[in-house]
């Protein structure tokens, strides 16, 4: 049985109070003796019927209010006078959005090797604030198309970014896993600027370092440098490409996702663009450039130790870190580099001591079983069915359970790489026409640079979680048993 609502030609409003007045309103003009059947068709306003004269001030307000609207279910005319027939969602009207299907629900009924698809009450693209000033090149899309990232924890995923000459907001995103919902929220910070608009320093001077006036950090390619800490509950933001000048400082942040607050922290020791992990058996960050790995404390605000040496590599690159083999990664252009933490006493290492240790990168050549035998794998070479310019397109994290590192650009093809080995595998998913897509609808062109941190591996859920699409939802892949 189909439960209808009759509104007389008024959608129903937000605040159940004014559909409850206008309801009345109509059910009374109900008893008015309209007209009779020769009357004419309605033109001007004063020659309506009095029913449809009312729902025409009501509509009109409507139409010049800031009130929102919610068009609830099908419509359909039932009367001659404009009636409109609206179906009532499950709730009988109550407010609550219509269910979804849940996280937990997708997960149980999971199998291997594909991709299930979490639809979402709405879109990051919804939530997206008014144009600014600082809007830029290309607006707030830049939190995903210009290099950016992102964390999670057992309830929300967070994205952030922007920066350089793409966007110079630095609202922060928040999608929560149970709700399945978007949230602005933070708004986006003014800048210190003089009468010209242009960005001005702590002395006034002409600057290309934009600095915000509430002390949140200035919108930026955070690239990898978003990390969730467990222990302190909140989300660590470390330096990027910043809005304007596009120089990367050396400054980090903590966000507290409950009271909605930026809390700077001690400046890192190192600069540039960044790799992080999170090291889970002490909840400390590895910190990468391209010069050096740096052990840092989080709680004291410490740095603990610092490599040798790194890759000689302008960084930028996605990182992750192997908890079995106890090897931090990063990506490189073309190639991948290790640290191997074996050797590092956590336990030993006296806060408010800063040593080196003699750790340093290796490079590994990587191999790739290709048309039956394994072989040097090289970028560039059509060894993948999807292949990249480069790995830094990838987001790549960590499978405690197959102790795998699992490498996802957006496509619908994920990429393994075993930390012990190194050697890669593709994952093709041919049998399924459900799959994210690494281009834009229609197109060969990609929709963002980089996943980095947007693809995570979830211990609650056991699977990766995968974003890449302001206007659709979420993604869920496990990986299949891999011998």
């Amino acid at each position: 049985m189909k439960h209808y609502q009759w509104l007389f030609g008024l959608p129903i409003l937000h605040s159940r109070s004014c559909s409850i007045l206008v309801s009345i309103l109509l059910i009374n003009f109900l008893h008015i003796n309209t007209s009779s059947a020769s009357d004419s068709p309605i033109s001007e306003n004063n020659n309506r019927k009095p029913i449809t004269k009312v729902l025409f001030i009501l509509s009109e307000w409507v139409a010049n209010t800031d009130h929102p609207l919610n068009l609830i279910g099908d419509f359909s005319v039932a009367t001659p006078d404009l009636a409109l027939a609206v179906k009532l969602p499950p709730d009988e009207g109550n407010g609550e959005p219509p269910a979804l299907p849940s996280i937990d629900s997708i997960v149980e009924q999971m199998q291997a090797g594909q991709w299930y698809y979490v639809k979402t009450h709405n879109t990051l693209a919804e939530v997206f604030p008014p144009q600014h000033e600082d809007w830029s090149i290309i607006g707030p899309m830049a939190v995903l198309t210009a290099w950016s990232g992102g964390a999670i924890n057992d309830h929300e995923l967070l994205v952030w970014g922007g920066g350089h000459g793409d966007y110079g907001g630095n609202e922060v995103y928040l999608f929560n896993f149970e709700k399945l919902r978007w949230q602005r929220a933070t708004e986006p910070s003014r800048y210190k600027k003089n009468n010209i608009k242009k960005c001005v320093d702590n002395q006034n001077n002409p600057s290309n370092d934009c600095i915000t006036l509430d002390g949140a950090a200035t919108s930026a390619h955070s690239y990898d440098a978003i990390q969730y800490l467990p222990k302190l509950k909140k989300f660590w933001l470390g330096p990027g490409s910043i809005y304007r000048s596009g120089r990367a400082l050396n400054d980090t942040y903590l966000f507290n996702t409950k009271t909605k607050q930026w809390q700077q922290q001690m400046r890192l020791p190192i600069s540039g663009y960044l790799s992080s992990a999170v090291e889970p058996t002490t909840g400390n960050l590895l910190i990468a450039n391209g010069n050096y790995l740096l052990g840092y404390d989080p709680v004291s605000q410490q740095p603990l130790f610092k490599s040798l040496s790194g890759p000689d590599y302008g960084g930028a690159s996605p990182g992750a870190y192997a908890l079995k083999q106890q090897r931090f990664i990063q990506l490189l252009n073309s190639s991948v580099v290790s640290y191997d933490l074996t050797n590092v006493d956590w336990q030993s290492l006296q806060i408010n001591t800063f040593v080196k240790l003699p750790i340093e990168p290796r490079h590994h050549k990587l191999q790739i079983n290709h048309n039956g035998a394994w072989q040097p794998f090289q970028l560039g070479q059509q060894q993948l069915s999807h292949e990249p310019a480069s790995f830094r397109q990838f987001g790549i994290d960590y499978d405690p359970e197959q102790n795998l590192f699992a490498l996802w650009d957006g496509h619908k093809n994920v990429v393994v790489l075993d930390p012990t080995t190194w050697r890669l595998m593709e994952l093709k998913n041919l049998d399924q026409t459900n799959t994210p897509s690494v281009f834009k609808a229609g197109t060969s062109q990609r929709k963002g640079q980089g996943i980095f941190g947007r693809w995570r591996y979830s211990h609650k859920w056991r699977c990766f979680i995968g974003f890449n699409d302001a206007k659709q939802g979420l993604w869920l892949y496990r990986l299949p048993i891999i011998h």
